[in-house]
């Protein structure tokens, strides 16, 4: 029984360190993707981890373990400090405690399907290769005939744009089944953007996610293996290629308009025109507010802002006093594009009604069916959404 008491437990095996320079600055990190967790380290933790882990995941008795710590951080800490940051990131292989995806609490989502990419990706890594290269020549190519026609045929395309206006009379299935199609190429080769420039980076995929914000704003992502872990201009280049995309698909769009001076065409524009500016507001997860996040190293802030509203739902008064301004206005921008979110499924509401209204399908009983669905929905999610706060373990 003395022996047991002397002993840690396992910590999981696939622990492993980081450091990124960007902008004469370095970032320091500690990540488990088994666990979920990454953290931000400061230089003296990130020292004291590189040499104390090889130890950790050789020895398991405490006492050995403190005096080796002891030894390695020259008195300045104890065992003991270093298994309570173990212990509050559930790093250990037989802990009980649930990790809490950053990405589970942040879309508050009901998984539709994961299908895991690593070993896809594996297998033919040198064809997405190829791909990104065919991808890029096309697309360049599109993006310096948009830039002569612009320059030289401004006013073709002013008349393109006038005679291309939309008509509601010309609204069948089929045209909405073009429209739909536009919609789903701007998110589709949005991630197949990224996807592309991550295997050209070295990044790993880990899946292809499908899931509904709050059960009713449908959702598609890639999630990478220790995404945050990686050079943080390589992260850049990744983030930034979705849009870049969605940017070159408007300028093959605006070749499709002024060949055949069709308004469908001109949807294609304006649905990714959408994805850019969804992309670039740096609200919520969008990419742009992963781009800032890197640009100007406050990675994990967002998870710190969830964790402090946690508190504050379970504490309100005592939060209010402790944190400062800085922590309290970041967590009111989280609240604030939650809400949002919240307004951008409302629209999606009357989307689906106003498509009803186009196909004279639509009806008092239909307009209360569907707006009771979505809104029993939302409030199911939102409720899931608090509880998940509530329940995050900060330590």
């Amino acid at each position: 029984m003395l022996k047991d008491e002397c002993m840690i437990p396992q910590i999981v095996d696939d622990i492993f360190l980081a450091k990124d320079c960007f902008r004469g600055k370095t970032k320091y990190f500690m990540a488990s993707e088994k666990k979920s967790q990454y953290l931000k380290l400061n230089e003296f933790q990130y020292q004291i981890f590189s040499e104390f882990l090889p130890y950790l995941k050789e020895e398991r008795n405490e006492k050995i373990l403190n005096e080796k710590c002891y030894e390695i951080s020259k008195g300045k800490i104890t065992i003991k400090n270093v298994l309570n940051i173990l212990y509050k990131y559930n790093l250990f292989e037989d802990s009980k405690n649930k990790s809490v995806s950053k990405v589970m609490i942040d879309f508050n989502s009901k998984k539709i399907v994961e299908i895991s990419l690593e070993n896809f990706q594996k297998a033919y890594s040198k064809i997405f290769n190829v791909m990104y290269y065919i991808l890029l020549a096309i697309l360049f190519a599109t993006f310096l005939l948009t830039i002569y026609e612009v320059s030289f045929m401004h006013e073709d395309l002013i008349n393109t744009f006038k005679k291309s206006v939309f008509n509601w009379d010309q609204i069948n299935v089929i045209s909405i089944l073009y429209i739909i199609v536009e919609i789903f190429l701007s998110i589709i080769l949005h991630e197949l953007g990224h996807l592309l420039v991550a295997n050209k980076n070295g990044f790993v995929w880990k899946s292809l996610n499908i899931s509904f914000i709050w059960g009713i704003s449908p959702v598609f992502f890639i999630r990478y293996k220790n995404f945050c872990i990686n050079r943080s201009i390589d992260k850049i280049k990744v983030l930034s290629a979705g849009v870049i995309i969605n940017i070159l698909q408007i300028c093959v769009y605006l070749q499709l308009c002024l060949l055949t001076q069709s308004w469908i065409f001109a949807i294609g524009i304006y649905a990714n025109l959408s994805c850019v500016i969804n992309c670039v507001i740096p609200l919520g997860t969008s990419d742009g507010y992963h781009l800032l996040s890197v640009l100007f190293g406050f990675e994990s802030a967002r998870w710190k802002a969830l964790t402090l509203i946690s508190q504050m739902l379970n504490n309100p008064h005592e939060m209010l006093k402790q944190n400062s301004k800085d922590d309290i206005l970041f967590m009111i921008y989280v609240v604030i594009s939650y809400v949002l979110g919240i307004y951008g499924c409302i629209q999606l509401i009357k989307a689906v009604l106003e498509t009803f209204n186009i196909l004279n399908i639509n009806n008092c009983v239909i307009t209360i069916v569907v707006v009771g669905i979505f809104t029993t929905t939302t409030i199911i999610y939102i409720k899931k959404f608090l509880q998940s706060l509530k329940s995050l373990q900060v330590k």
